[in-house]
């Protein structure tokens, strides 16, 4: 088979995650979506993630008759599997505080069955975007025949969520508090210890996902919740009124230029953009937080098989069965060779190819392509002129270096960035479009982004003073 490989995401996933997706759209994505089919090609090279175009074209295709009702079923699918594996997570956690596993074997079909609705839940995480690529193409096309003057604009400013996700409504729950506090209080050091505290354990508890992407990340412990509120005590009523003035100027004009559109039909798909938007997000907060949920489980198999959790979390799934039932585990030096990279390649319905060591930079110069052009352009995610310090994240282990008004520039974000997104002065991204993380979490927290730039982790550097103008989409580099 002749294949169009090409980069679509850039995303540090874990091999437990990435192999059950891989299998699961060669296995379960057909028996959820009939319409989608299998996807029998994908690769995952030490994060970048590339599918053929041939088979995106053809689930394209499929999408296009009926898009509405065949977009919102598949939006309703994935919410579905998503409390389905939610639901499993629960019943093992109450078996956990309970202390009810007494033996290996009931732990191994514990873990089956949360292998099993993991698999057929993050395989459908690759779904969203083919819709959404759709989508992009279409509704900027209905923008030109309606006759806008600035359709990249309109598009910009159409491409809004009606529905907050859950990452936004946090800094709004944390917003309250602070205000509920500030009504009590002159100053921060007033507040009873206790009482902070008490919010913050409550707050940290709700929202503890929040650092992480599947099953890496770090916890939103009670400190970081404290270091917030007195960071943020004395401002908040300014920046709940600013975040819901915001989002209303937002919503509005979003309404008012579907208005606009000449036909039923291109104000329906245009809607569906603002869910698919939504979607985008959302499918990924829900198994992160079923991720972070089942963690003390997977801790309970890495001292059985006495190994670390970030040990076990590289190995495969029938590696984590063969060694809890014949105690027979992967070389730890093999488990550390697939941390440090590991490519993963499903190129035909009968195989998934692990490589790791000098095979992973192999695959890597094969189909990492470099850019030769020194010029940063992209698509304006954000609007916004500022001026700033670049701080190069080659995935979500850095996000540390980025210090209040820096420069984000990486391939992709994902939800555990978002500590850093809220620092940064602007966001520069590689790849993705109006839909992609990056631009969606600037547009809500109104920094200046630039997405689909291609070559600006190659072309920039750390330390470099640049002007993001994300009214033109450039980005100059100062110093």
């Amino acid at each position: 088979m002749n294949h169009k490989w090409h980069l679509i995401v850039s995303f540090k996933t874990e091999l437990f995650s990435e192999y059950l997706l891989q299998r699961g759209l060669r296995d379960d994505l057909e028996s959820m979506l009939p319409e989608v089919g299998l996807l029998h090609s994908t690769m995952f090279i030490d994060n970048d993630v590339y599918e053929d175009l041939n088979e995106i074209d053809s689930m394209e295709k499929a999408y296009e008759k009926d898009l509405v009702p065949r977009a919102k079923n598949t939006y309703s699918v994935i919410k579905e599997q998503s409390e389905k594996l939610d639901k499993v997570v629960e019943e093992i956690l109450v078996k956990l505080l309970k202390d009810e596993y007494q033996s290996l074997e009931e732990i191994i079909n514990d873990f089956n069955k949360f292998a099993k609705q993991y698999q057929r839940a993050v395989c459908l995480i690759v779904i969203p975007t083919v819709i959404d690529l759709l989508l992009e193409k279409r509704v900027k096309s209905y923008i030109v025949k309606s006759g806008s003057s600035n359709p990249d604009i309109d598009f910009q400013e159409m491409a809004i969520s009606t529905k907050i996700i859950d990452t936004i409504k946090e800094k709004s729950d944390l917003l309250n508090i602070i205000s509920t506090l500030e009504n009590d209080y002159e100053c921060f050091e007033d507040i009873p210890e206790e009482l902070v505290n008490n919010y913050a354990d409550v707050h940290s508890k709700q929202y503890n996902w929040l650092y992480s992407t599947l099953f890496v990340g770090r916890p939103y412990s009670k400190e970081n919740v404290k270091e917030l509120i007195k960071a943020n005590f004395g401002y908040s009523k300014n920046e709940i009124k600013n975040l819901q003035d915001s989002k209303s100027k937002q919503l509005s004009r979003a309404s008012e230029l579907i208005e606009q559109l000449k036909n039923i039909q291109w104000q329906e798909e245009a809607r569906l953009l603002q869910e698919a938007i939504y979607y985008r997000t959302a499918r990924l907060e829900w198994l992160n937080k079923s991720c972070n949920k089942i963690k003390p489980f997977f801790e309970l198999i890495s001292k059985n098989l006495d190994i670390s959790y970030e040990e076990l979390i590289y190995l495969l799934p029938e590696e984590i069965v063969n060694g809890l039932s014949k105690n027979s585990v992967v070389d730890r030096s093999v488990i550390a060779d697939r941390q440090k990279s590991y490519a993963l390649i499903l190129s035909n319905e009968e195989s998934l190819g692990l490589h790791i060591g000098n095979e992973v930079i192999e695959l890597k110069n094969k189909y990492t392509k470099n850019q030769d052009n020194k010029d940063i352009k992209g698509t304006v995610a954000s609007r916004g002129l500022v001026k700033g310090r670049v701080k190069i994240l080659k995935d979500r282990t850095e996000i540390d270096k980025v210090l209040e008004g820096d420069i984000i520039v990486t391939k992709l974000t994902t939800p555990d960035f978002i500590v850093a997104m809220k620092k940064a002065a602007a966001i520069i991204t590689d790849l993705g479009g109006m839909t992609s993380h990056a631009a969606i979490v600037a547009r809500e927290l109104n920094i200046p982004c630039i997405v689909g730039a291609n070559n600006a982790t190659q072309v920039l550097h750390d330390g470099d003073e640049v002007e993001v103008d994300a009214d033109k989409g450039i980005v100059r580099i100062l110093k």
